[in-house]
């Protein structure tokens, strides 16, 4: 019975590595409470798996084929358990778990080596249960590399960005795991030494090709990074050189106003008491169209916020658009005004652009298309909602952001994929009839 136990918490921590190895990868986006249920789950599992395993080698003893069958299966229960746990991210768990599994077998593999050389002539019961045993051995050496390797999986996998190439990145290792299971699925304790030296080193050549290449892929895509960020950069100093000049042209115009309105004042005056009161109401209508020209609209109490609004609005009318806007922001906002500033100038430009492209290619008049804007602050959060005229097709990525080839249009989505990470926020894309609308959702807290 000792031997049937201690052979079978030989088995549930080989179980147990497995698991802590897929943890590993996800433990970025797990919460401390989420792993504290994980963890206590898996122990419960861990304990029901071991009384189940002294059971059934009581049963069938502890022989070639029981064993090969426990260690093909035993796994189940703890990835279903982990699937529960970790939810809505079928491909990611694909590739951990064939990653796992492919690591895993490596050891298996150094166990057979390591027996052939000093138990080949020993008794099956004696193989089995110190092959079982050298798997922790294994694992422990190798645990520095293993949580090297598997902290910084998901993040390789996530540069991604088409369902195809992540598709192919997660089935890939488990094709070639299944590919060396195949050939040891039966019943035979020795295989040869040719089959024992290229089970261990193809994986092993296998694996470290497959991280090498994620993290030359980490590498590429942090060089587009890097150029796209200096792109958006290039974006931002030309949108807020052009801010500065309007909000200086707009003190002019203030203080040109102010000395001016005593003048104005004075005519009107003269005007009223000479009766001509048609007059009156022309100057006064001239004055209203003197201020709604004026370079910079008071729509907050935010001064940049404010300029980036009015320059693509002012675009869009002159361009002759229908733009209509609902803003209503505190005086007091945790989120970065020029942070928000820069996003509302990519987003409404890439509405402004949409509209133009659309119009040109239904053949529009002038007069035709629209850009509504509604930006509000409710109960600590911020909502931003941009509603342009499209009839092109939306296409979305994985992400839920459109896809597009136009260089603009590309930074303003990393503009806004980068604000959304920034501020918890949410970004949702729908399009009904010729209208597309982007409604977005983010915390309002300081960065």
């Amino acid at each position: 019975m000792f031997e049937l136990l201690t052979f079978s918490m030989s088995i549930c921590c080989i179980q147990l590595i497995g698991t802590w190895l897929r943890f590993l990868s996800f433990k970025q986006d797990m919460s401390p409470d989420q792993i504290r249920r994980y963890f206590q789950r898996v122990l419960c599992l861990s304990l029901l798996a071991l009384a189940a395993y002294v059971c059934f080698f009581q049963e069938k003893g502890i022989a070639v084929q029981s064993y090969k069958a426990v260690m093909m299966l035993g796994w189940i229960p703890y990835q279903l358990l982990f699937l529960w746990t970790v939810r809505g991210r079928p491909l990611e768990h694909l590739f951990v778990w064939s990653m796992s599994a492919l690591w895993s077998f490596i050891c298996h593999n150094w166990s057979n080596i390591v027996l052939a050389i000093f138990l080949y002539e020993g008794e099956e019961t004696l193989v089995l249960r110190v092959h079982a045993a050298l798997y922790t051995v294994w694992f422990l050496l190798l645990f520095p590399l293993a949580k090297t390797c598997f902290t910084g999986l998901l993040p390789a996998f996530s540069l991604f960005q088409s369902k195809w190439v992540r598709a192919y990145t997660a089935i890939l290792p488990m094709v070639m795991l299944l590919g060396f299971v195949v050939m040891i699925a039966d019943s035979t304790l020795w295989h040869s030494w040719e089959e024992r030296i290229a089970r261990l080193l193809l994986p092993v050549a296998f694996f470290i090709s497959y991280h090498l290449l994620l993290k030359f892929s980490r590498r590429i895509y942090d060089q587009r990074r890097l150029e796209q960020k200096a792109a958006i950069m290039e974006q931002e100093v030309a949108y807020l050189e052009e801010g500065k000049k309007l909000v200086a042209g707009s003190r002019a115009q203030a203080q040109a106003q102010q000395e001016n309105q005593l003048t104005m004042y004075g005519e009107l005056e003269k005007l009223i008491e000479a009766g001509e009161i048609e007059a009156a109401r022309q100057l006064i209508a001239a004055q209203d169209l003197k201020l709604s020209a004026a370079s910079i609209t008071p729509y907050t109490d935010y001064p940049i916020i404010n300029a980036a609004i009015s320059i693509y609005l002012r675009r869009a009318e002159e361009r002759g658009l229908k733009v209509k806007q609902r803003v209503n922001l505190p005086k007091a906002m945790g989120t970065d005004e020029q942070e928000l500033a820069v996003l509302l100038s990519n987003l409404l430009e890439n509405a402004l652009l949409a509209v133009l492209r659309d119009r040109e290619e239904r053949g529009m008049a002038a007069g035709q298309g629209s850009i509504e804007l509604t930006l509000q602050h409710m109960e600590g959060q911020c909502v931003l909602e941009i509603v342009n005229t499209s009839a092109a097709p939306l296409r979305l990525g994985d992400d839920g952001l459109p896809v597009t080839s136009q260089k603009g249009h590309v930074l303003g989505m990393l503009s806004l994929r980068n604000f959304l990470k920034r501020y918890d926020g949410y970004a949702d894309f729908t399009q009904e009839g010729d209208k597309v609308t982007l409604s977005m959702y983010w915390e309002d807290k300081k960065c």
